[in-house]
């Protein structure tokens, strides 16, 4: 095995390779989720009860709350984004402007190639690059924060989980007097 690590405030960003098949029981982990990114080999994962196949096609996401094993095929490597759940929790909540009360409870599966998986891609990409940097912002106190409520903004707003339609209802405010003024005369007034 070898691995590659960055530990962030509430974050650890690494990419793990193994040079032989690799079977991990990783019970409830209960204090985090891991979001892995494979570029090579693949991996046969059971979150909860769901059965999946990450490949460099397939991102694969554990939940804090849910059962996890893992087998790890010989050639595997993969980028692993490790997010603390307290963080993620607290975060959550901000957003919501509530308590958040049950378990949050991500989508196990997320395509690599396109939507929200291939922009979570890019960013996980550049921000490894990037703490490969001595100069970098990103390693700094203020960095680090900004950092890590970006991502975890991201995590929540584009990925599916049980709290991404609170989130949706959320994020969709009333519109300004004059907008909807402008929307009323533009359907009042159509064929023109």
């Amino acid at each position: 095995v070898r691995q590659h690590l960055v530990r962030l405030r509430n974050m650890a960003l690494s990419y793990v390779t193994y040079g032989e098949e690799v079977r991990i029981d990783a019970g409830e982990p209960g204090t985090f989720f891991m979001f892995h990114s494979i570029d090579r080999g693949h991996t046969e994962m059971r979150v909860g009860c769901s059965e999946l196949v990450g490949s460099a096609r397939m991102c694969t996401i554990s939940s804090a709350t849910l059962p996890l094993r893992m087998r790890w095929s010989a050639n595997c490597g993969h980028l692993v984004l490790k997010v603390e759940r307290p963080a993620l929790e607290r975060h959550l909540g901000e957003l919501l402007s509530d308590v958040v009360v049950r378990p949050i409870e991500f989508s196990p599966e997320l395509p690599a190639k396109s939507g929200p998986g291939m922009g979570y891609r890019r960013v996980i990409d550049f921000l490894s690059a990037e703490l490969e940097r001595d100069d970098t912002f990103f390693v700094s106190p203020l960095g680090i924060h900004h950092t890590e409520q970006t991502l975890m903004t991201l995590l929540l707003t584009t990925l599916p989980h049980n709290y991404a339609a609170a989130l949706s209802a959320q994020a969709s405010p009333a519109a300004p007097r004059h907008v909807v003024r402008a929307e009323e005369y533009i359907r009042a007034h159509a064929e023109r």
